[in-house]
């Protein structure tokens, strides 16, 4: 694949590089076709990116068709698929299952947004159950081989404060009386595994589930509710680095190379219907990751911490990695610390090749490369 050269695409091919070593040559894969959901999002474009390389450097002439609602603005913030991706409009409630045979789906298609959870929390709901009733539909009619459902840490419900890193044998969850926030991500995603699994054994074909946790690297948006990406936002721009909240609960991140060698991994070799999670098991509080990025430049900007009461209850979630190292041999290859150095490089030079930035902009970015 020939990216647009820029210092951000190879910022993106590095990291690919780094982990393609560890991502299998699937049996079988050549001249076959793939069908991903969610593909606009920052997994699904790590995926497209991923899968791209890959064929290219290993020659397997794979096809891959993603469902867009909106392709046209796909096309406008991905001009480098245009192609080699095949692009068929429609929502995945509804959408018009494209001829032919797929060996290969990725599921990853989910509304993340928390003011979608807010004010549409039924819509949010049926666009992930419903949704993926749907795309095992079209699996079990497609010839499809391997389906890998993208799940969610989210299923497990609050973590206990006795438990640092929850493990897939976890049997809690989340509140089935709470319609908003993680309780209803979390069981809208439970009953997605569960469809999945039950397709997947009726129709024959292998069902994989990754349980993703919480990520930093490229294309996460830092104009969202994930607070990395809001704290690299008031690093870029030279603002005091603001904590919401107490600075109190614990996270974790995986950088996204890592985080597509593991989906893949899972995709290829993990055992049908077993659940792995995806994420790093380096526990950091809040407070710690503002601390952190705040160091990366002299001088080092403010942290603010707005509620200076810490809450009483324990908010943790970090993933247990023990059954994806031990069962398939998985492991990180980049630490914390250099994945948001390149996730603030990622945006400063994207926003150099594309922004028209004022002399004050302009400045900010030097003081930070």
């Amino acid at each position: 694949m020939t990216d647009i050269l820029n210092p951000s695409a190879q910022l993106i091919n590095d990291g690919i590089d780094r982990v393609a070593r560890y991502i299998p040559n699937e049996p079988g894969i050549h001249d076959v076709r793939f069908f991903i959901t969610g593909a606009t999002g920052f997994v699904g474009v790590w995926l497209l990116k991923t899968l791209l390389r890959l064929s290219e450097a290993r020659n397997w002439r794979i096809s891959i068709t993603i469902l867009s609602r909106r392709p046209e603005v796909f096309a406008r913030k991905h001009p480098e698929f245009f192609k080699q991706v095949n692009v068929i409009k429609g929502d995945v409630l509804d959408f018009e299952f494209p001829a032919g045979e797929f060996k290969y789906i990725i599921h990853a298609a989910a509304d993340t947004s928390a003011q979608v959870n807010k004010d549409a929390p039924v819509y949010l709901f049926d666009s992930i159950v419903s949704g993926t009733k749907r795309v095992m539909e079209f699996a079990a009619r497609c010839g499809c081989r391997k389906l890998l459902y993208v799940s969610s840490g989210a299923v497990y419900g609050p973590q206990p404060t006795h438990i640092p890193r929850v493990d897939e044998s976890y049997m809690g969850g989340p509140d089935p009386t709470q319609p908003t926030g993680n309780d209803l991500y979390g069981n809208a995603k439970r009953t997605a595994e569960l469809i999945t699994t039950l397709y997947a054994k009726q129709y024959g074909f292998e069902a994989k589930i990754a349980r993703l946790f919480s990520f930093v690297g490229p294309y996460l948006p830092i104009d969202s509710h994930f607070a990395v990406g809001n704290f690299i936002s008031n690093y870029i721009k030279g603002q005091p680095i603001i904590i919401k909240g107490d600075g109190a609960p614990f996270r974790s991140y995986m950088y996204a190379a890592d985080m597509i060698l593991w989906i893949l991994k899972i995709l290829f070799d993990a055992p049908a219907s077993r659940p792995y999670n995806v994420g790093s098991d380096f526990a950091v509080t809040i407070a710690e990751l503002a601390g952190i990025i705040a160091k990366l430049v002299q001088p080092e900007p403010p942290v603010t911490i707005m509620q200076q009461q810490r809450s009483e209850k324990s908010d943790i979630y970090v993933p247990s990695l023990q059954r994806a190292r031990e069962e398939l041999g998985l492991d990180l290859y980049f630490d914390l610390e250099e994945a948001i150095k390149t996730t603030i490089q990622w945006h400063i030079d994207k926003d150099a090749a594309h922004t028209e930035e004022s002399p004050e902009w302009r400045e900010s970015l030097s003081a930070r490369k």
